[in-house]
């Protein structure tokens, strides 16, 4: 790939939407306009048209800068709620919706949104009609069944995931997520709600009216609970919904060649049924959105053994039948969104209510100096600095371990990251040191990451692979290779980000062509997240907060909530209810002043309402406390004790209390020493436990690591630095 070129040409374009942009203001409407096109599209170098990426955009932001938001976010408890409430949005606001499933997952993405979103109200809303009565989405067979407790969600989720990582490593699909039953024509009439329209048809027949294009379409199955996304997307940027019949199943497997052609041939078919352009990029339809839990590889042209293809590149291609992994023209560009159903409408909200970069971008620059050329980071520091964007950056020679651990302590606090690195699907080096997927920080603010690397998206959303922890952790778009793809096939992040600021979609501006190589070819760049996410300018807010009064149901404001609960002395669920307001800081104060009074033991329900905050807020002695609170299974969550080992690690590297070091923390360290990074974690903890217990224990712990771990390399590892004692 001949990179000076494209360079020169989006930067232009980059410019002169910048340029645009800095005599632009959002201004909320009276009344809304559907137009086919923007009414003032940003401008091309003299002498070119707009790229087809760039128009694509211009026909997103058409559509979404006229529909003022609304500050407040929504919270449901079931698939059902969640459809009822988008039937709700208009042609004249908009607003979040998120999913409470009872899990402490759901709780920390509706935290981590509300946070970045600005919140001027959060609501709790429950639905008047239930479930079984009315034929709604629900779970299962379509009877309501009683919301788990959280420790009952989380242990089964960890159960899954341990299924899935076992399916992964021995080449399988990897276990499928639980099953949903979904009223389609239910679905079709929320999405048509939206546009108020009664059904598919009316609405249909209305953008026809107004000249209405869709940019793309929305694939969605259902079984397959990541339809809370394509109902969310195919609402908020007036998309089709494409039914296919794939149950949920994996992101870490490999999808075999019958059901690639069975996917590929439902969305082609889905597509052509529309009666519109589709057979080129910059007609009608230039957009697909997988919302589907599907094996997220396909198997290389020519049947390489192990070696994989993305997803996301092949669909939205015209290939040969008779020769389908040689590749073919692009019609549209794909991403996919998966999840249970909280997690997929919360990748879906980030998209279409956040702007990446909205709380700051952080750089980081893991290869040597030497060796980035143009993937070196300062040119693209001092491109998005020209948006007045905070940005953050790690350049040689401050790319190595150290300073990745110091620059997220506490989590990272920035929307949009960038990382070059080299490494495998678990672990990644830096320059120098070598990073696993613990060390994956805590993400205070919904993130696209764009990451550098040649296998980090190779298990999909499994969170024993890095991509699948960035998304645990937070991200709701996620861009990298599912195989080794050469430098090539990625754009510099200068590249990116003035594509993206210049209009273009995720998916359009995220994808090298042919990953460097032929362009008919597909190549292994996966591309999770809404493809239509743009770095636009934000949108108009209405005035005044969301009116309910008609909605029927139970309305409870969480604020109030919050305040009832205290005087109740629910310790517990006032301050979960405290971080759901993104109200860390009094969450903390709630959980300090609780311990202080609690002198034998501390609620366990408090301290998983509340060990994420004290994380966050870097109180150390707090974080210890309750996360010795934590009940069994939330200790053993992989998150968890991640999330450990990173609040404790200054205090251990420092050794004073005034650091965060204490012996409760040491105790609570040993007892959860990763087997992944076992070497690295027990020689941080070793000299403390020399100093308060003796060399015998520490020599103990290293030979009770070694009999434990099967990895050969870990071994040598603890070998190696067992010899220092």
């Amino acid at each position: 790939m001949n990179v000076i070129p494209r360079r020169r040409r989006w930067l232009g374009v980059c410019a002169a939407a910048l340029a645009g942009a800095a005599g632009s203001s959002a201004s909320a409407r009276q009344e809304t306009r559907i137009e086919p096109e923007p009414a003032a599209p940003a401008q091309a170098p003299a002498g070119e048209a707009p790229p087809a990426e760039v128009r694509l955009g211009m026909r997103v932001e058409a559509l979404r800068q006229q529909i003022p938001l609304r500050e407040t976010v929504v919270v449901v408890d079931s698939g059902h709620a969640y459809a009822a409430a988008i039937e709700r949005w208009s042609l004249q606001e908009r607003f979040p919706v998120l999913i409470d499933d009872g899990s402490d997952a759901a709780r920390e993405n509706i935290a981590r949104f509300v946070r970045a979103f600005g919140a001027g109200q959060v609501i709790r809303w429950r639905a008047p009609e239930s479930p079984a009565a009315s034929g709604e989405p629900t779970a299962g067979d379509g009877a309501e069944s009683p919301r788990p407790a959280r420790e009952e969600r989380d242990g089964a989720d960890r159960r899954e995931r341990r299924r899935v990582r076992r399916g992964a490593e021995e080449g399988e699909d990897g276990a499928a997520r639980a099953s949903v039953h979904v009223n389609r024509q239910r679905v079709e009439a929320a999405a048509a709600g939206a546009w108020e329209q009664t059904s598919r048809d009316a609405l249909e027949a209305f953008w026809k009216e107004k000249g209405f294009q869709p940019p793309g379409v929305v694939v969605v199955s259902a079984r397959d609970p990541a339809w809370t996304a394509g109902l969310a997307l195919a609402a908020a940027h007036g998309q089709p919904l494409v039914w296919v019949d794939t149950g949920p199943g994996s992101t870490a497997g490999v999808m075999n060649d019958g059901a690639l052609a069975a996917l590929d041939g439902a969305v082609l078919a889905g597509v052509r049924a529309l009666g519109r352009s589709w057979e080129q990029l910059g007609d009608e339809i230039d957009a697909i959105t997988l919302c589907l839990n599907v094996p997220s590889r396909i198997q290389s042209a020519g049947g390489k053994e192990r070696e994989y293809l993305a997803l996301t590149d092949r669909i939205g291609r015209v290939v040969n039948a008779a020769d389908p992994g040689a590749g073919g023209n692009r019609f549209a560009w794909c991403a996919m969104v998966c999840g249970d159903e909280q997690e997929a409408a919360y990748r879906a909200m980030c998209a279409l209510f956040l702007r990446p970069g909205d709380t700051g971008a952080w750089l980081f620059d893991g290869y040597p100096r030497a060796a980035a050329g143009p993937y070196e980071i300062g040119r693209a520091v001092e491109l998005l600095r020209q948006t007045e964007m905070p940005v953050r950056a790690n350049m040689p020679p401050n790319g190595g371990l150290k300073d990745w651990r110091e620059a997220t302590r506490g989590g990272v606090r920035e929307s949009f990251i960038h990382v070059n690195s080299k490494g495998m699907p678990e672990w990644f080096d830096l320059e120098p040191g070598r990073a696993r997927t613990g060390d994956v920080p805590v993400l205070h603010a919904p993130a696209l990451v764009h990451f550098i690397h040649s296998f980090s998206a190779a298990r999909g959303d499994d969170q024993a692979g890095i991509a699948g922890r960035w998304m645990a952790n937070g991200a709701y778009a996620y861009v990298g290779s599912v195989h080794e793809p050469f430098l090539s096939a990625f754009f510099p992040v200068e590249l990116l980000a003035a594509r993206m600021m210049a209009g273009a979609p995720l998916a359009a501006a995220a994808r090298v062509e042919g990953g460097g190589g032929p362009a008919t070819r597909v190549w292994k760049i996966n591309i999770f997240g809404d493809p239509l996410i743009t770095m636009a300018r934000p949108v108009a807010r209405a005035e005044g907060t969301l009116d309910v009064s008609a909605w029927g149901g139970v309305v409870v404001d969480l604020e109030s909530e919050m305040k009832r609960l205290l005087g109740e002395k629910m310790i517990g669920a006032a301050a979960a209810t405290l971080v759901m307001l993104g109200r860390d800081e009094d969450a903390v104060k709630l959980a300090r002043a609780a311990t202080k009074a609690e002198s034998k033991t501390i609620d366990p329900a408090l301290a998983r309402a509340a060990v994420w905050a004290a994380f966050r807020m870097q109180d150390a002695a707090l974080l210890t406390m309750l996360w010795g609170a934590l009940p069994p299974e939330a200790r053993g969550d992989a998150r968890h004790v991640d999330m450990l080992w990173q609040g404790l690690r200054k205090g251990m590297e420092g050794g004073g209390e005034e650091e965060g070091f204490s012996e409760q923390g040491l105790t609570l360290l040993r007892m959860h020493v990763r087997e992944d990074s076992a070497a690295d974690d027990a020689a941080l903890i070793a000299p403390h436990i020399k100093r308060l217990y003796g060399l015998e224990q520490v020599r103990s712990m290293f030979a009770a690591l070694m009999s434990r771990t099967k990895n050969e390399e870990m071994k040598k590892e603890l070998a190696k630095a067992m010899e220092r004692y």
